[in-house]
């Protein structure tokens, strides 16, 4: 008898696993969470960096310009005798009235959220006076800018990066930059023009600054500027008539130029009645409320002058004011500032390039009446040490007739170069220097 045959299973009574596709959503959130903190972190940590970089650019330029303007202010009037001493303090005062200032302001803490800024105190006692091992009459500027203490900027995000990190021993939060600045006297490239006599505040400090209307000629003044040389105690600036009158020993070529403003060019013409008072008035600029003064306009080297021919009746017409002149000048024996053309200065001509700048002591004025040779006005200085004196500064670039890169510098005009952290080729003579950043050769 046969076994009843099996019924087949059913499917209610066996059941089977029922596969549901994977869902991309659980896969990703994971890793969207993950780059959500890691760039949450990344933009904490660059808001922070960010901010100390722009305090440390900021410290660092504010630093510098602190520097620079406190080391221009070593001769506060051409009338005062110089002396390291009494430069140092000039120096001091100048930087104690930029500290009161505004203007050169970083961010500071310790309340970051507020982004709170304050003025950049370079303080007396983080400034140091470095002699030149080489020139004892010459000291550079060293200075510190400092963020520190309650200034410290306080960060807001790099503590909490760095909150379960116990392997760096940093600092994290806050940033306390300090920067080291040394300034010294490089040649000046440019004098800034004279101010007018009717502004206000200003005059007392830059007054006698500007550039003499008188330019010389460096293929003399090159060899009185060099310390190797046996100079003579003074010497006599030759305003000569026409470039073909002899010279004697001692003196120097010297040439009328016209720094007032041009209806042709930058600088005023140099022929006629006119060329011969708008060089008086510049003149006028350096005596005490004289009336008719004209401020010189700003000269920078490079730029090329046209020499005035001193004869003729539009010389003469001003002879007597000219004798005057020569009586106040020599009242003021001071330092000026004369240009110093490239080559020698040519009557009645245009083109002649300048080259730099000297300074001397006024010592006396000669004018000569009518002639039709020889020298027209003497000027006789003294030679002083090279001074970095107030509105002279350094360009690269001209802008007061072209635009185009200054010409090569030639002696005793070339840039100096720091060789250790007190240490300079000694500075020529007679030399107009500015304020610039010093760095040490090779470091």
């Amino acid at each position: 008898m046969s076994s009843p045959a099996k019924s087949p299973l059913k499917a209610s009574n066996c059941p089977s696993k029922i596969v549901r596709p994977r869902q991309p959503e659980g896969a990703i959130l994971p890793l969207a969470v993950f780059l959500m903190v890691v760039s949450i972190a990344f933009v904490a940590l660059t808001v922070d960096v960010m901010r100390s970089a722009y305090t440390v650019q900021t410290l660092q330029h504010g630093t510098r310009a602190c520097a620079l303007a406190a080391f221009a202010g070593q001769v506060v009037s051409p009338a005062l005798p110089y002396s390291q001493d009494q430069a140092k303090v000039n120096i001091l005062n100048r930087l104690a009235e930029i500290n009161n200032n505004s203007w050169n302001s970083a961010l500071k803490g310790p309340d970051a959220s507020m982004e709170p800024k304050s003025a950049i105190r370079v303080e007396e006692a983080d400034s140091e006076f470095l002699v030149n091992d080489q020139d004892p009459n010459e000291f550079f500027f060293h200075v510190k800018g400092k963020r520190e203490g309650s200034d410290a900027l306080k960060n807001m995000f790099m503590p909490l990066i760095f909150a379960f990190n116990s392997l760096t021993g940093e600092n994290v939060g806050e940033t306390a930059p300090q920067i080291d600045v040394t300034v010294m006297g490089q040649p000046a490239n440019r004098i800034g023009k004279g101010v007018s006599q009717l502004s206000s505040g200003s005059q007392a400090r830059l007054a006698g600054f500007a550039a003499l209307p008188l330019a010389i000629s460096n293929l003399q003044f090159a060899s009185l500027a060099n310390p190797a040389s046996a100079p003579l105690s003074t010497y006599t600036i030759d305003v000569l008539r026409n470039s073909s009158d002899t010279l004697t020993p001692g003196h120097i070529k010297g040439g009328l130029v016209n720094l007032t403003a041009g209806t042709s060019g930058y600088y005023g013409d140099i022929s006629g009645e006119k060329a011969v008072t708008d060089n008086l008035a510049n003149f006028k600029y350096f005596l005490a409320s004289a009336p008719g003064a004209i401020p010189p306009l700003a000269l920078e080297r490079g730029a090329v002058l046209g020499v005035i021919r001193p004869q003729g009746q539009s010389w003469d017409n001003q002879l007597s004011n000219w004798q005057a002149l020569a009586v106040s000048l020599k009242a003021r024996p001071y330092i000026y500032i004369f240009p110093v053309l490239k080559n020698d200065p040519l009557p009645g001509t245009t083109g002649n390039e300048v080259a730099g700048f000297a300074i001397f002591q006024l010592q006396d004025v000669i004018v000569n009446g009518s002639g039709t040779s020889g020298a027209a006005l003497s000027i006789v200085v003294k030679p002083v040490q090279s001074l970095v004196l107030p509105n002279a500064c350094l360009a690269s670039r001209r802008s007061l007739q072209s635009q185009g890169a200054m010409p090569a510098p030639v002696y005793p005009f070339q840039a100096r170069v720091r060789t250790a952290p007190a240490s300079a080729s000694p500075s020529p003579r007679c030399l107009l220097l500015a304020p610039a950043l010093s760095q040490v050769q090779g470091g």
